[in-house]
């Protein structure tokens, strides 16, 4: 049996943030409470709402973050001001396993272009408007992964692509975070396949083309079986 395994797609960067020493003037503290709506009490994409994390070492001032990564969030360290309880300007973010974030906070929010480091090694890059996910992204990790997409007002929607240091590569257009479209699919070995997705699953007629020829198959519960020039080939995709 032959087997081409499609690698899982990315769907979300894991967040951030060594101690730094946080200055700033003393403000009276204000209470996460105090901040309304809540971003877990609303839809996505979360626009016009708060998911407070309370900043350490710094009682009552706070920063906004996405709700499906801070709303059970710790305390962290922000090197930058505090305004009205809301931490602002630019900064890093901190957490204790040595993780970070660099970028712009306007009343609490991110906004405009952040990079984020992993103790890992994976590096980031954001892009927000008003602390909504909002532009381009990258994601270059650690383990030679590089990936390309685009967040419009919070979701994952446009051109989306996958690209490994062993030459698997994965291109495509993702529709609310799910692939949507043709897929082309390339292995290392240089087998290359059209893969069609419908709500990110695999759907319908694939075309795959390697030395030995160009094949076309049909979904059947998940098992292609093809007829190369040499023969039959039986293909599981997982």
């Amino acid at each position: 049996m032959f087997v081409l395994k499609i690698r899982p797609m990315i769907r979300a960067a894991t967040i951030v943030v060594a101690a730094l020493v946080f200055t700033s003037a003393s403000q009276p503290p204000v209470h996460a409470g105090e901040f309304t709506p809540l971003c877990a009490d609303v839809e996505p994409p979360y626009r016009e709402c708060w998911s407070p994390v309370e900043v350490a070492g710094h009682e009552g001032c706070h920063f906004f973050g996405s709700v499906l990564r801070y709303h059970h969030a710790p305390p962290m360290v922000w090197t930058g001001a505090c305004r009205n309880g809301k931490a602002e300007g630019e900064g890093f973010l901190l957490d204790w396993d040595d993780n970070s974030a660099e970028g712009r906070l306007v009343e609490g929010l991110k906004d405009g272009s952040w990079t984020v480091t992993l103790a890992v090694g994976d590096v980031f890059t954001e892009s927000h408007v008003e602390g909504v996910y909002h532009g381009p992204w990258t994601f270059d990790m650690a383990d030679g992964r590089f990936y390309t997409l685009h967040y419009e007002d919070g979701r994952m929607e446009g051109p989306w692509s996958r690209r490994d240091d062993d030459g698997y590569s994965e291109t495509g257009t993702v529709e609310d975070g799910r692939r949507d479209g043709t897929f082309t699919i390339t292995w290392p070995n240089g087998v290359e396949a059209l893969v069609h997705y419908e709500n990110d699953v695999i759907h319908g007629e694939m075309t795959v083309t390697s030395e030995t020829g160009t094949s076309r198959m049909v979904d059947r519960d998940g098992t292609f079986t093809i007829t190369w020039p040499n023969g039959v080939l039986i293909m599981r995709m997982t």
